[in-house]
Parts: C-alpha cells; sequence; structure tokens
C-alpha cells in the first residue's frame, strides 16, 4: 500500500489505480485527500516509504484469525517538492508528522 502510495505521489496523481489495490474504504480516502491536496498544492513526492508495522494483538491467541497491525512511515525517507524544485512550507510542515 506505501509503495503504491508512494509512486502516485511521484506525480501526485490521486486517481491512480494503483491506490484501490491495497486500500478501501477510508484508508483509500486519506491517500487520495492527500494527494489530490499535494496536486492542488503544486507538491510532488519522490523517495520510498519506510514503514514500521507492527502486531498489536492477535485473537484467538492458539490459532489467530484476527490480527491488528499498527503501521506508521518515517517522514524522513520521504523528499517532498514543489514543481519548481524548491520543497514549499506547506508541504514541509505536514512531513513534521508521522502518520499511522
Amino acid at each position: 500500500m506505501w509503495t503504491d502510495f508512494a509512486t502516485a505521489g511521484h506525480t501526485s496523481n490521486w486517481k491512480s489505480p494503483l491506490l484501490s489495490q491495497h486500500a478501501t474504504a477510508y484508508a483509500l480516502q486519506v491517500m487520495q485527500k492527500s494527494l489530490y491536496t499535494d496536486h492542488k498544492d503544486g507538491v510532488i513526492t519522490k523517495g520510498s516509504p519506510i514503514d514500521h508495522p507492527t502486531v498489536k494483538s492477535a485473537s484467538p491467541a492458539d490459532d489467530p484469525t484476527i490480527v491488528i497491525i499498527a503501521d506508521s512511515v518515517a517522514p524522513a525517507s520521504i523528499l517532498r517538492l514543489g514543481c519548481s524544485g524548491v520543497t514549499p512550507t506547506v508541504a514541509a510542515a505536514r512531513m513534521g508528522q508521522r502518520r499511522r
């Protein structure tokens, strides 16, 4: 999912068919909205995500059928650029936070 999001970010393509291959519902909407905002602001993304998934719970414990995974992406692995090649302030502010 994160690799598809990063690939779509190279052109800020919020309509990329890659996005719906691994995300649905709210997760898909969040990614599309983020890319649309980048498109509107003239921001593109370079780099590859470095994620940190962890298992939060698994049940039943002896033979899990439900697993809850938390994930976050390290923003330092992603460079956001304005179309002029200069990092815009709005993009820099967004990347100061980890996404979960």
